[in-house]
């Protein structure tokens, strides 16, 4: 087989490994915002855009995930009730998902390599048994793997307000972030901590800009 063939083998299967072997979540962070790139220990109130989530222990998990990351970048979460000095709204969601389909080419042998012989030959001085193997240049044959399944678009919401013009009923806002992912799981919940990661990993970060995180599943 030529070394440019050789190379093309082990690139498919290198693909098809990756593609099968070790999944990832790739998150699209968009962000504006007017915050200082240092906090300077100001406090900060986590709150669900739907109120409904306020009991939610599922909201409450992901809300503690994102104060974790802010504590990280010197601000102090407190309780609504302290009249902190920002308040973070989060929402989060998924929709219905759309079917995918796709072909991954893929070289196989057909042919040659090592092979395994054995037998009996008849000889002048009776029946011999034999065995070994022989070798012939391998060849292959390209043949493509079909796809499919349903990606599900999954989107993380922060909104970061000034504090008391809050508490006046007036909207002061300094922070808008923004991930989507997609992938194949239709459970929220798994995906949301890997996107609040993508979003906070460089908070607040270059406002305006579009970047992507990628990272492992089994990274948690």
């Amino acid at each position: 087989m030529q070394k440019s063939t050789a190379k093309l083998v082990i690139a498919l299967l290198t693909l098809a490994w990756l593609v099968t072997g070790c999944a990832t979540v790739q998150s699209k962070v968009t962000v504006f915002h007017k915050l200082p790139a240092l906090s300077e220990g100001k406090t900060i109130a986590i709150l669900p855009v739907d109120k409904d989530n306020e009991d939610s222990l599922e909201f409450k998990s992901h809300a503690a995930h994102i104060a974790d990351r802010l504590n990280s970048k010197g601000y102090r979460v407190v309780d609504a009730s302290e009249k902190p000095d920002y308040y973070a709204f989060v929402a989060y969601w998924i929709d219905k998902g759309k079917p995918y389909s796709y072909r991954l080419p893929m070289y196989v042998q057909t042919g040659g390599g090592m092979t395994y012989h054995s037998g009996t030959v008849t000889t002048p001085t009776g029946p011999k048994t034999f065995s070994g193997y022989t070798y012939s240049v391998p060849t292959y044959a390209l043949i493509s793997s079909r796809e499919s399944g349903v990606k599900f678009t999954k989107r993380l919401l922060v909104d970061i307000v000034e504090g008391k013009p809050y508490r006046d009923d007036k909207t002061a806002k300094v922070y808008e972030g923004k991930v989507v992912t997609s992938d194949s799981s239709e459970i929220l919940s798994q995906t949301v901590p890997f996107m609040i990661d993508a979003m906070f990993a460089d908070f607040p970060g270059k406002s305006g800009k579009t970047h992507t995180v990628t990272a492992p599943l089994n990274e948690r």
